[in-house]
């Protein structure tokens, strides 16, 4: 069975790892939501970041909530065996803020009233009424008349009130309700609720204390003056106490104590650490980046956040190690050793792209937004690709030799132009349609239609006159006024040349 509270020794070690992150915390005396609600409403905190919804009725109005890969807004315990749900490849978070939700739907949302909402259906303390689920609860909570959430908070509004005033309120309360949905059972749920809606059926409420509980929750109010200021919190806004972390240490705590087990630890720490700390070293030290050649932005691009079907531009940021107290992974100092050693020999010049990369190794994709435009280096990126548009319409081909120049091929030959102009090379084109007239024996112009080399034949050789072989006496151009002119004079049965034996 999974203990559900934490042991003194794991909070020990929680508490360490956070002093070395220098990361503020506050014990709670009560319950946890109770406390971060009160830091909320107090204004100490913008959001309290919970799955659990009691931090609404301890009184938060800005919750954030499901916190994962997925981009349906689906809690981690619906989750589970589910393999259909997509993983994307950015983080979503669901924002619950009580103001926007009542002016958009028009609902009055509140502590109270989703404190009488979880009476009915249930909670950490309670099991809820039978017979009565979100639907039917949901309609019991927007009525205005009568007003059940309105007269629960009289009943708990001092808890100095007497114990059995209290009870004896709390009684009549319970069968106001009750009594309520079995004489309006079909104006309220559509039909007539009175079997199910039984007397029997209608006990689970919770007792007096628990809805103190709720109302007037444990917590402890001193705060110190300089809580959560940029002095006091690493990771405030403005907060350059990260440059005071000591790296080492928080190195050798993870790996004693196996926080967390990855093959290449320090691989991973070396990317962790930059990426936490990587916006804060642009905003806060942008000189020194630009400066120090730390850091340097060479691309822009833009995302389509399917949350809100949006473009989202962001930076791509290149770095190189800026916290010098942490060491570079072995096989990339190996690597970069490789380059400087062999950076004279590359066979060919190496693009804008191929340096960046190798300067500065690292890249991490942030928000345009998280970075104001008169940051040293955006400006930066600003006038390198001005220069690059500059460059670009005035760049110029070196002439070529003329020997070199690429000719413009031109097909001077074509099907048509055979066809219409067929002729021997010898003879000047004979145009006609008359049948071909077979020449006399002694104006003869043979010559062979197979022709090899005979230059080794030469003395078995024999008298052209006594050979019996295929001989093409003459070529005639007949030109056809159309095509199915050509196709009929060319056919099997209609040659346009003469072939013949000598022995026939």
């Amino acid at each position: 069975m999974m203990k559900k509270y934490l042991s003194q020794h794991t909070l020990k070690k929680v508490q360490e790892l956070l002093n070395l992150l220098k990361v503020e915390y506050v014990f709670a005396y009560g319950e946890g939501e109770s406390h971060c609600a009160w830091l909320q409403i107090s204004d100490h905190v913008d959001y309290v970041m919970s799955n659990d919804s009691d931090t609404l009725m301890f009184g938060a109005t800005r919750v954030l909530r499901n916190l994962s890969k997925n981009l349906e807004d689906k809690s981690p315990s619906s989750r589970q065996g589910n393999n259909s749900t997509s993983s994307e490849a950015e983080y979503y978070i669901t924002e619950v803020n009580l103001q926007e939700i009542n002016q958009k739907y028009g609902l009055q949302l509140s502590s109270a009233s989703l404190l009488f909402f979880s009476l009915i259906i249930g909670g950490d303390y309670n099991s809820g009424l039978s017979g009565l689920g979100k639907t039917k609860a949901l309609t019991l909570m927007n009525l205005q008349s009568p007003n059940f959430v309105k007269r629960l908070m009289e009943i708990f509004h001092d808890i100095e009130l007497d114990v059995a005033l209290i009870n004896s309120e709390y009684e009549k309360f319970q069968k106001e309700v009750y009594e309520y949905c079995q004489d309006n059972g079909r104006e309220l749920f559509g039909r007539n609720y009175r079997i199910l809606l039984s007397k029997e059926n209608f006990r689970g409420w919770p007792e007096p204390y628990i809805v103190f509980h709720y109302i007037y929750p444990i917590i402890d109010k001193n705060v110190p003056s300089n809580f959560l200021t940029p002095d006091f919190f690493t990771s405030v806004e403005g907060s350059s106490l990260f440059r005071s972390l000591d790296f080492v240490e928080l190195m050798s705590y993870l790996e004693r104590h196996g926080l967390p087990s990855f093959c290449n630890f320090t691989t991973w720490y070396h990317k962790t650490i930059h990426e936490y700390f990587l916006l804060k070293q642009l905003k806060l030290f942008p000189d020194e980046s630009v400066n120090s050649d730390l850091i340097k932005i060479t691309e822009i691009k833009s995302d389509l956040d399917r949350s809100c079907m949006m473009d989202i531009k962001k930076y791509k940021v290149r770095y190189r190690t800026f916290i010098k107290t942490i060491n570079k992974p072995v096989a990339l100092e190996s690597n970069e050793l490789i380059n400087e050693n062999t950076g004279g020999l590359s066979p060919r010049k190496l693009s804008q792209r191929q340096v960046d990369v190798r300067h500065y190794p690292y890249y991490l994709w942030v928000p345009c937004d998280l970075v104001e435009e008169h940051n040293p280096l955006i400006i930066r990126y600003n006038q390198l690709q001005r220069q690059l548009e500059e460059k670009s319409p005035t760049k110029r081909s070196k002439s070529e030799s003329p020997r070199k120049r690429k000719s413009v091929y031109k097909q001077n030959n074509t099907l048509d132009g055979f066809l219409s102009k067929h002729a021997s090379p010898v003879k000047p084109t004979q145009h006609t349609i008359e049948p071909p007239v077979l020449l006399q024996k002694d104006t003869e112009v043979k010559r062979r239609l197979f022709v090899g080399d005979d230059s080794s034949n030469e003395e078995n050789q024999t008298d052209p006159d006594t050979e019996d072989s295929l001989i093409i006496v003459e070529e005639r151009d007949v030109s056809p006024r159309r095509t199915i002119e050509y196709l009929l004079s060319t056919s099997p049965l209609k040659r346009n040349y003469t072939s013949f034996s000598e022995k026939d």
